[in-house]
């Protein structure tokens, strides 16, 4: 019990631990850093085009027959003549274009830029003799420590089932 508590102590002070701020006071250099964030996004926009007709009185001698002179389901345009109401009159003629409704779905590539807030500069010192054995003897303590927590566990079990 005695060593376990010894090996716990001696992990917890050669572990120590500093927090952010500390390192920034102790290691910065006193200038900042700034990233920026570029996000490419796929947007899908659907545009709708209303119905439009237009019509207008025409005079021409050449047209004889009336109805629908031209219709492109591809275009969606369709185009209408016919013989202009309230005249007997040969060569008065009305014309109606129309624009079928339609919609349009297309993607837009969106390209968003973000600043992060600016954040200090730090310079970790160069590695030291003194730092490296450090290391070492936390890395040996840390070892220790859990080898023996295994052990202990290992006898207990063995305690406990052999009885």
């Amino acid at each position: 019990m005695r060593t376990s508590l010894f090996l716990l102590l001696l992990l917890g002070i050669s572990s120590g631990c500093c927090t952010y701020q500390r390192c920034v006071d102790k290691y910065s250099t006193g200038a900042y850093l700034q990233d920026h964030v570029v996000v490419d996004t796929l947007v899908v926009d659907t545009v709708i085009i209303p119905k439009r007709v237009t019509s207008f009185d025409l005079r021409l001698d050449s047209i004889t027959d009336k109805g629908v002179l031209q219709y492109a389901p591809t275009t969606g345009i369709k185009i209408k003549v016919s013989q202009k109401k309230g005249t007997s009159e040969i060569g008065q003629y009305q014309l109606e274009v129309a624009c079928l409704p339609d919609t349009i779905i297309r993607e837009v590539q969106v390209q968003t830029v973000a600043d992060c807030p600016p954040r200090p500069m730090i310079e970790a010192p160069p590695p030291t003799l003194i730092g490296q054995f450090w290391d070492a003897f936390r890395m040996v303590t840390v070892i220790l420590f859990f080898l023996y927590l295994a052990k202990q566990i290992i006898d207990i079990l063995i305690n406990r089932f052999s009885s």
